[in-house]
């Protein structure tokens, strides 16, 4: 069973982390921000590492349709910078 998994009716139908509203865009932008898998976890403890590694797999493999919500999502009425989930 995949960990990554597609569902229009989740997300709008982005890659999701299975069992998780977290998405595969979401876990490429906090590597991007925080650099760190275990800061991740630390802040998302019902994650597992592979949830991590299996979302990273999925954006080297997909990185054009990724990058294509990425893009969607900074050009709506709704965007907001991601929330600061690690206090350090």
């Amino acid at each position: 069973m995949s960990r990554i998994i597609t569902n229009k009716e989740i997300c709008g139908g982005e890659p999701i982390i299975r069992s998780t509203r977290i998405t595969v865009r979401d876990i490429v932008e906090y590597m991007q921000i925080y650099q760190s898998k275990e800061c991740i976890l630390e802040a998302l403890p019902h994650l597992t590492l592979e949830d991590i590694e299996a979302a990273l797999a999925y954006y080297r493999k997909h990185r054009q349709e990724i990058e294509h919500y990425r893009q969607a999502e900074e050009e709506s009425e709704n965007w907001t910078e991601l929330p600061n989930l690690f206090k350090r």
